[in-house]
């Protein structure tokens, strides 16, 4: 039987760029053996770096910067000149010499630079509050180590500055457990997975050289197409016609 030619699928230039959202779906749909092969070892991945995850602790310090030959009421001025202090404390605070000192004290197994990268420095906008944070995985002494890393950091800027306008308004009283986020992790492993996957079979897809539809058909010929023939299973009829004998 004679099909007739579905106008859709006609070949237009100034639309076929490439794949489209159909073509991307059916290749999705042939190509997904190997969309697994990838997501897998990407999952797989993911959950054993949420699972062998270490347990991680942090403590905080909030200090607070004051200019000392202020009035006893703050102004404007006086926000901006602790807010530009702050930027200049954040890179004071974690400096070599304050780092070297609390790794003495605590005989730490870790240099400067490394101890520095666990301590964060942030200030609140609009104001001269100063929070230090130091992330490790011992909790005994998370919360001692950024204490002491807080009193070095007013050491030294008397020492350098020659003024004490710093002050603690709260110590670390101990340190909290950050959470391990393993569901997030592993959901995050699978979508990378599935995108990789996709992203391969994309590529393949574009890369293939073989006829799929009409449209490649006149794309490559150069005419229109008249009509398609179906496609037929000769052994399904052939056996047909062999019960119809007997």
């Amino acid at each position: 039987m004679r099909h007739e030619y579905d106008q859709r699928d006609s070949y237009d230039e100034e639309e076929d760029g490439g794949l489209d959202l159909v073509d991307l779906v059916f290749a999705i749909l042939r190509r997904w053996q190997i969309i697994i092969l990838i997501a897998i070892p990407v999952v797989i991945a993911g959950a054993f770096y949420a699972s062998t995850r270490p347990t991680l602790y942090r403590a905080d310090v909030t200090m607070m910067i004051t200019n000392p030959n202020a009035a006893a009421t703050i102004g404007a001025t006086d926000i901006y000149v602790n807010e530009k202090l702050t930027l200049t404390y954040t890179q004071l605070v974690k400096s070599k010499d304050i780092m070297a000192r609390v790794i003495s004290k605590y005989d730490l197994a870790d240099s400067p630079g490394g101890l520095a990268s666990r301590v964060h420095v942030s200030s609140v906008e609009g104001t001269a509050f100063m929070k230090l944070s130091y992330t490790s995985g011992e909790a005994n002494l998370t919360a001692p180590v950024i204490n002491e890393i807080a009193n070095e950091f007013i050491y030294k800027i008397a020492e350098v500055v020659k003024l004490r306008n710093i002050t603690i308004l709260e110590r670390a009283p101990g340190a909290y457990q950050l959470p391990k986020k393993r569901g997030t992790i592993v959901v995050a492993a699978i979508i990378l997975g599935l995108a990789l996957g996709c992203g391969v079979a994309g590529i393949i897809e574009l890369i293939h050289k073989k006829l799929r539809k009409s449209s490649d058909i006149e794309k490559v010929l150069g005419v229109k197409m008249l009509g398609m023939i179906p496609e037929i299973d000769t052994s399904k009829k052939a056996k047909e016609g062999e019960e119809n004998n007997e």
